[in-house]
């Protein structure tokens, strides 16, 4: 008898790809993985999503990755990733708008790139992760 007793072999190359333009979407509780790519991505700007108590792991690309103004990620763990755990963009660095997009009392861990999270342009930093 195999050491392996069963596989688990994703096609898909995201899990949940948020369009761009989509605002005011509460995720809480739910558990996303196993994909090729990143596990939780948007096509372009978004405002207002929030990810709160989720567990985000098992991706071939970042944990989450988006665009866009009132982001929250929030009480969170992400893990077994191939790149980062979180990566928020937003805010315009010519005009100083804030992004206001907060990742806090989040457990990133187990991913490839030694970078954690990466945030960008203008944004309210608070407790960002505990890491392992």
């Amino acid at each position: 008898q195999s050491a392996l007793d069963s596989a688990f072999v994703s096609v898909a190359p995201h899990v949940l790809s948020i369009e761009a333009g989509t605002s005011f979407v509460t995720m809480e509780g739910i558990s996303f993985a196993h994909a090729r790519g990143t596990i939780i991505t948007a096509t372009g700007p978004v405002s207002n999503i929030t990810i709160r108590d989720c567990t985000v792991s098992n991706g071939g690309g970042a944990g989450i990755n988006m665009t866009g103004t009132g982001i929250l990620i929030s009480g969170t763990e992400v893990f077994g990733l191939a790149a980062t755990g979180v990566e928020i963009r937003g805010g315009h660095h010519k005009s100083l708008t804030r992004g206001d997009n907060v990742i806090r009392g989040n457990y990133i861990h187990s991913c490839l790139l030694r970078t954690q999270i990466i945030i960008t342009c203008i944004v309210r930093r608070r407790h960002v992760a505990t890491f392992a």
